[in-house]
């Protein structure tokens, strides 16, 4: 990697653990009506790592960002959770930016990475608590349209103000 990307990947991951760590706070009554539900808000900077840096980099910056987060307040089942929802968002958000613009916006990939983070963690807990998760998961699909729109929305600000490369 080059040095301005290894430091542009630093910043980011630094970044997105503040965010994972501040929306502990902030996501507390969501969390509270629908348990496991978040904004998402450091899927924001792995996204815009995506965009700007390409899929290796966010890969990193993702991996990192949950064995970082399950070293300082995890456990081995939230690493499961995190670690399943960040690696199947990771590929639908790639595939996602591959297809010409016209077919998804930065919201669209926003609410497919929402969704495709929440079926991951959904295929964890059927192995975790078998099939009563099938019942919440209808709820979490439902959920990933609003978090998504809200980090989509954030990102499309992201990307006006990034200086171009």
């Amino acid at each position: 990697m080059k040095i301005k990307t290894l430091t542009l990947c630093g910043i980011l991951l630094s970044t997105a653990l503040i965010l994972s760590w501040a929306e502990r706070f902030f996501s507390v009554s969501l969390m509270r009506a629908f348990p496991g539900v978040k904004l998402g808000l450091a899927n924001i900077v792995v996204t815009v790592c995506m965009v700007y840096l390409g899929f290796w980099p966010a890969f990193i910056v993702g991996l990192l960002r949950v064995f970082i987060l399950f070293l300082i307040m995890g456990n081995a089942v939230s690493l499961a959770f995190s670690l399943t929802g960040c690696i199947v968002s990771l590929f639908v958000t790639y595939f996602a930016l591959k297809l010409p613009e016209k077919h998804f916006s930065l919201i669209s990939v926003s609410v497919l990475s929402s969704l495709a983070f929440n079926l991951g963690q959904g295929m964890v807990s059927i192995l975790f608590f078998g099939s009563s998760f099938l019942y919440y998961l209808p709820i979490l699909c439902t959920l990933s349209l609003p978090c998504g729109i809200v980090t989509g929305i954030a990102m499309n600000g992201i990307r006006k103000a990034w200086p171009s490369t």
